[in-house]
C-alpha cells in the first residue's frame, strides 16, 4: 500500500533465525529472532530448484514456507518500491507490496516498526 521505505537498511535481519511461522485466515507471521514479519500479501518462494508464487490469503500456497523454520537470514534487501527480498540460507522469499488499499506487510521488533 505505502511502498517500501527508502531509508531502511534491511541488513539488521541478517543472522536472525526463523523461529516460528503462524498461519491465519488472512495473515502469515514469521517470527525472526526478536522481529515479527506480518504478511497479508503475495510472495514468491524459491529454493534451489523452483520458484512458487503464493498469497497469504490462499492457505494452500503457504506450506513451502514451513521449511524456513530453523534457518537464518543471510541477506535482506529492497528490490524496488514494491518488493522486499529475504535470503534464508538456500531459500529466497520475495515479499510484494501487493495490496492497494490495505497494508501488505509489517515488520516490528526492538522498538522498530515499518508498515508497508
Amino acid at each position: 500500500m505505502n511502498g517500501i521505505p527508502e531509508n531502511i537498511n534491511w541488513k539488521f535481519l541478517i543472522g536472525k533465525t526463523i523461529e516460528q511461522i503462524k498461519v491465519g485466515q488472512f495473515q502469515t507471521i514469521l517470527e525472526i529472532g526478536d522481529v515479527s514479519l506480518s504478511m497479508e500479501c503475495e510472495f514468491d518462494f524459491a529454493d534451489e530448484k523452483i520458484t512458487k508464487h503464493g498469497s497469504c490469503t490462499l492457505i494452500q500456497t503457504l506450506a513451502p514456507l514451513l521449511c524456513l523454520i530453523g534457518h537464518s537470514v543471510t541477506d535482506a534487501f529492497k528490490v524496488n518500491d514494491s518488493l522486499l527480498c529475504l535470503c534464508i540460507e538456500k531459500y529466497k522469499l520475495t515479499i510484494y507490496d501487493s495490496n492497494k488499499n490495505f497494508e501488505s506487510f509489517s515488520i516490528n521488533g526492538n522498538g522498530f516498526s515499518v508498515i508497508v
